[in-house]
């Protein structure tokens, strides 16, 4: 778990539920949820069975709510989901997850009270809003459907083959950078990071930085530095073509991954193939880095 969590409310939450571990909990509870919305075997589909399952009573575009999302408890002890309805289908999927995951801390019954006393009563609670998006992954790729795909591609990804990201992200309807979290930081608990790079049309001397899956040891404050950087692309290491594959990582990414760790000037990269990039620097306690291009 990352630093800033609120250990006590956690502690008192698994008191509350049972357990003595809370991201257990939250795996089986969310392949129980998503048992009911497993029509084709891959994909999680939202469905009717599987909200009914989860409480929810409905669900519903509004434009005059705070943040993308919310939920509301109704009076016969069930809730109300809202969604802006600028939502992309798999941003909208995701965040329907997440409200769903808000429902697993509330106690059951009419006017429910939270499961535990420490919850913020007002304004977001930076313990709960983590909980949920841990949850809503896991709801949307449940840990035994990986697990039990292992001829799939989804197989192959967990063997390390990055150039499968998208395809399985697609299968599974999830956001890519969803999936390479979900797998390597959730599931695997890897120090790795994943970079999806794609080269400017425009300009084909730069690459833009589309998404990065980041471990949580490393921070949104990584993330949000490399996620959307245009860069020059002279610095890509000149690899044989091939779908996969392993090397060290060379001065030009170590620069580059110090240089959005700690603010120093970077150069990077361009994207041309699909490759598994290992750390062998001692930076943030040999950080793995994977790369795959867009």
């Amino acid at each position: 778990m990352i630093s800033g969590l609120n250990r006590s409310l956690i502690a008192d939450l698994q008191r509350a539920l049972g357990t003595t571990s809370i991201l257990e909990w939250i795996e089986t509870e969310c392949s129980r949820l998503a048992s009911f919305g497993l029509s084709n075997g891959v994909c999680v589909r939202l469905t009717k069975q599987l909200l009914d399952k989860a409480g929810i009573r409905e669900v519903v575009s509004a434009v005059r709510i705070n943040g993308l999302a919310a939920i509301t408890p109704c009076d016969d002890g069930g809730f109300k989901i809202s969604l802006k309805p600028i939502l992309s289908k798999q941003d909208r999927r995701f965040w329907i997850a997440h409200e769903i995951a808000h429902t697993l801390w509330y106690r059951k019954g009419s006017s429910p009270p939270p499961l535990s006393n420490m919850q913020a009563r007002y304004g977001a609670d930076v313990t709960i809003e983590w909980l949920c998006n841990r949850a809503a992954a896991a709801l949307l790729v449940p840990r035994v459907l990986l697990h039990d795909q292992q001829d799939s591609c989804f197989g192959q990804l967990r063997a390390g083959q990055l150039h499968l990201l998208e395809k399985c992200a697609a299968e599974l309807d999830v956001p890519p950078r969803l999936l390479a979290r979900r797998l390597w930081h959730d599931i695997q608990s890897e120090r790795k990071v994943i970079l999806a790079v794609e080269d400017l049309q425009e300009d084909r001397s730069k690459a833009v930085v589309r998404w990065a899956a980041v471990p949580d040891v490393i921070g949104r404050e990584f993330r949000h530095r490399v996620e959307r950087k245009t860069v020059p692309s002279q610095s890509l290491p000149r690899l044989a073509q091939a779908k996969s594959g392993d090397v060290r990582l060379i001065g030009q990414w170590r620069s580059f991954l110090s240089g959005c760790l700690f603010g120093r000037r970077a150069t990077s990269f361009k994207g041309q193939l699909k490759i598994n990039f290992t750390d062998s620097v001692q930076w943030c306690s040999s950080i793995s880095v994977g790369w795959c291009c867009v």
